[in-house]
């Protein structure tokens, strides 16, 4: 029995030496899309009437198929401007918006929105009339939500983290909350109309987005009749 548990014991050790090595963590990281991929392998096959006595080799030749038919890349000028695009969203957040000691501050919080805007980016090149666009669709909705929610939160920041010491400044962001308010109230309309007219998950964060922009423009009023930041102990 003791050298049953000895063994265990040694199993374990060297299992976590190698789970929690720096060296390896990166190699663990791809577990969970590896694992993704074989749900969407394994289903896909049933989807399109496969047998299960039928051969592993016909599955993976249809999941590689319908995986390749996904993506759109015919569109050369599409595909460049996709790069300049996340060309732009990372140098501008490391050459301009790191200049900024809010962000330097939430580096962390803006690099996961901005990675997030970047997968958003990328989606304009998938098929959403595939087995993975149709995935897709609720995953854009729930990275759509977190960009906005977590870009809600860290503007609201920024706003709370202004000097209003001088009048003029506090009637500035009296006026900018008007706009957001105003603006926010039309992407609120605009968003539960264009629900009724689409089908798609990804639509619904319109009117989310709308409802966000009221709430800063909200914060924004509040905080113009304050001198000093409400959030003083997290900056």
């Amino acid at each position: 029995m003791k050298h049953g548990k000895s063994g265990k014991i040694k199993l374990k050790y060297k299992l976590s030496r190698y789970v929690n090595n720096p060296k390896y963590r990166n190699y663990f990281k791809i577990i969970p899309i590896l694992c993704i991929l074989a749900i969407i392998f394994l289903n896909s096959g049933n989807d399109a009437g496969f047998s299960t006595d039928q051969s592993l080799k016909n599955q993976l030749v249809y999941f590689l198929t319908d995986f390749q038919n996904s993506f759109n890349f015919s569109d050369t000028t599409q595909v460049v401007t996709t790069i300049l695009i996340l060309i732009v969203i990372w140098t501008g957040y490391n050459y301009w918006l790191m200049n900024y000691r809010i962000i330097q501050k939430n580096k962390k919080f803006t690099e996961q929105i901005l990675f997030a805007a970047s997968i958003v980016v990328f989606s304009n090149h998938i098929i959403y009339n595939s087995v993975i666009g149709g995935m897709f669709d609720s995953l854009i909705f729930f990275i759509l939500l977190y960009v906005v929610l977590a870009s809600t939160w860290l503007i609201a920041k920024i706003v709370d983290s202004f000097n209003l010491e001088n009048d003029l400044y506090c009637w500035g962001l009296r006026l900018i909350g008007l706009a957001l308010l105003f603006f926010g109230f039309i992407l609120f309309s605009s968003g539960t109309f264009a629900m009724a007219f689409s089908d798609a998950t990804s639509s619904n964060i319109f009117w989310i987005a709308g409802i966000c922009l009221m709430l800063l423009g909200t914060f924004s009023e509040y905080r113009s009749f304050r001198r000093h930041g409400v959030f003083v102990y997290m900056r």
